[in-house]
């Protein structure tokens, strides 16, 4: 009996990291002289993996380098700017505060810019928002992807 029940109880428990299944795809989006690329892989094994990417004039001026997984049983997104092979930078860790049916709030009060950073899925879009505080002022920039086609953009 005990069996069965745990064979049942198993069959219905998911893994927090599927509820931002929705995020997963290959987006773009005009922004600063040329395009942003993020890129978002399916949740699997407890963790999303994700790339952003700035092209100006055929050129890579912007990196960075994403994942969310689970640390303490809160979903936490770490980001790390730059090329790796020139930096040795920490990533920022940004807990997810907020999430429900296409949207996840993300924030780390001690990082003036971003210090909060909000994904919503819109029909056919993706918005990313990044809110925090640049030269003592409050700041915001948006983000506004679409899907990126298949073999190019």
């Amino acid at each position: 009996m005990f069996s069965l029940a745990f064979a049942v109880v198993g069959a219905f428990t998911t893994d927090p990291i599927d509820q931002l299944a929705w995020l997963a795809g290959d987006w773009s989006c005009p922004k600063w002289g040329g395009t942003f690329e993020e890129r978002w892989s399916p949740p699997s094994a407890g963790t999303m993996m994700g790339t952003g990417r700035l092209i100006v004039d055929g050129k890579t001026t912007f990196m960075e380098f994403l994942s969310i997984e689970s640390v303490d049983g809160v979903l936490t997104m770490f980001i790390l700017l730059g090329k790796p092979s020139k930096s040795v930078a920490a990533p920022v860790a940004f807990k997810m505060t907020k999430a429900n049916a296409g949207e996840a709030v993300f924030e780390c009060p001690t990082n003036d810019f971003p210090s909060k950073i909000t994904y919503s899925k819109q029909a056919g879009a993706l918005l990313c928002v990044i809110e925090g505080v640049e030269k003592e002022k409050p700041a915001r920039e948006e983000f506004r992807f679409t899907p990126i086609r298949a073999g190019g953009r």
